[in-house]
């Protein structure tokens, strides 16, 4: 991938982590949302990327490659909204993971421990990412090659 492809995902990226973190505020519907984050993050990028011809083919190990990225980059994205938002609402809803981030902001211990689970998280949703990133580049590939034989005339000599 060249640099500009790079921007125009990366910018994408960033732009589905938002609204992920966004969402993810929401009770009932943040559980959804982390585990689309968590394992369709890179197959959503990949996809509205090849329908707005952004990307070109790719094979499974640029998709592995590609995920790892874009799961990387939309959790940092995630990570960057949703932790603050949810600390603000941590000083008002006393319960569940608001008042862990609430904890999490007011000491340096906390802090650190923020920081650790942050590396952690990022790497296990860009391995998820990665793995389904493969997945979507393999499916592409099958399809491509479905479509070039159904396209195919084939004689058959006696």
């Amino acid at each position: 991938m060249n640099l500009d492809i790079s921007k125009k995902v990366a910018v994408i990226c960033v732009i589905l982590g938002a609204l992920l973190g966004l969402i993810t505020i929401i009770p009932y519907i943040n559980l959804f949302a982390f585990l689309f984050l968590t394992f369709l993050a890179a197959p959503a990028v990949i996809i509205y990327a090849k329908t707005k011809n952004i990307i070109g083919n790719i094979d499974t190990r640029e998709g592995a490659i590609c995920g790892a990225v874009i799961g990387a980059i939309v959790f940092s994205a995630f990570f960057i909204v949703f932790v603050p938002i949810s600390a603000f609402v941590g000083l008002f809803y006393k319960e569940g993971v608001y008042m862990v981030m609430k904890i999490f902001f007011s000491s340096g211990a906390g802090f650190m421990t923020m920081i650790f689970s942050y590396i952690m998280i990022g790497l296990m949703v860009a391995l998820f990412n990665a793995f389904s990133g493969i997945f979507t580049a393999y499916i592409y590939q099958q399809i491509k090659n479905i479509t070039k034989e159904e396209n195919q005339t084939f004689k058959i000599e006696n």
